[in-house]
C-alpha cells in the first residue's frame, strides 16, 4: 500500500525489488518525462534496474520516438509499446467514427512519422 505523504525513495526501492522478482510485468508511462520540448526530455521515470526480459513496457511519449525509458527497456530485453502506436490508434478511431471509415494504421503510421 502507499503512505502518504509519498516517500519516493522508498516507493522506488520496492518497485525495482517487485519488478526483479518479477511480480510486475507491465510498465506504461503515462508522464510527460522524456517529451521532446519538456525539461524532461533527457530523463526516464525508472532506471534500468526496474526492467527484465518479462517486462512489458509502454510510453505513451510519440515524440521523440524513442525515449530514454524506450531505450533502457530495450536494453533488458523488454517488448516495447511506442506511444506513436497509441496516437496512430486514437486517430484511426477518431477517423472512423466521423467517416465511417477505416484508415490503414501502416499508412497513417507511416505519415505520422514523416511529420514528427
Amino acid at each position: 500500500y502507499v503512505r502518504y505523504p509519498l516517500d519516493l525513495q522508498q516507493w522506488e526501492k520496492n518497485f525495482e525489488y517487485l519488478v526483479s522478482e518479477s511480480w510486475i510485468n507491465l510498465i506504461i508511462n503515462s508522464t510527460t518525462i522524456g517529451m521532446k520540448g519538456t525539461d524532461l526530455e533527457s530523463k526516464s521515470p525508472l532506471e534500468t534496474i526496474c526492467f527484465n526480459g518479462n517486462s512489458v513496457v509502454f510510453d505513451m511519449v510519440y515524440n521523440p520516438r524513442i525515449t530514454k525509458l524506450i531505450a533502457n527497456s530495450t536494453t533488458k530485453n523488454a517488448t516495447i509499446i511506442e506511444g506513436i502506436d497509441m496516437l496512430v490508434y486514437q486517430a484511426i478511431k477518431s477517423i472512423e467514427l466521423w467517416t465511417g471509415q477505416i484508415p490503414s494504421f501502416d499508412l497513417m503510421k507511416k505519415k505520422c512519422l514523416e511529420l514528427l
